[in-house]
């Protein structure tokens, strides 16, 4: 083998390498991307749990989610999970009621 052709199949494996590289780096952005998704959607998760369940502190915290967010179909998706939240919550409790006639 000479010496171009040993030189070109070093260059090749540099390639491989970086290709290899920049996988494994968008595969851990990717990873920690789902993570931080997953983390957001647990705690929302919570917190609508705590205001089904008649936790006036979380409310208020929902209240105040509206009062910050500067976008207004954000604005609007946190107030839909808020009256969507206390509508079953409300709907659970005459359920409850009824079920000690």
């Amino acid at each position: 083998m000479t010496i171009s052709e040993e030189e070109a199949k070093a260059k090749r494996r540099v390639e491989e390498a970086k290709k290899a590289l920049k996988g494994v780096r968008l595969d851990e952005k990717k990873k920690r991307r789902n993570q931080d998704a997953r983390g957001k959607i647990l705690v929302g998760g919570y917190i609508l749990a705590f205001v089904k369940a008649g936790d006036n502190s979380m409310g208020t915290l929902l209240d105040k989610m509206i009062e910050n967010t500067v976008r207004e179909e954000d604005r609007a998706a946190i107030k839909g999970a808020l009256e969507s939240t206390k509508a079953k919550s409300t709907a659970q409790k005459g359920e409850s009621a009824h079920d000690g006639e």
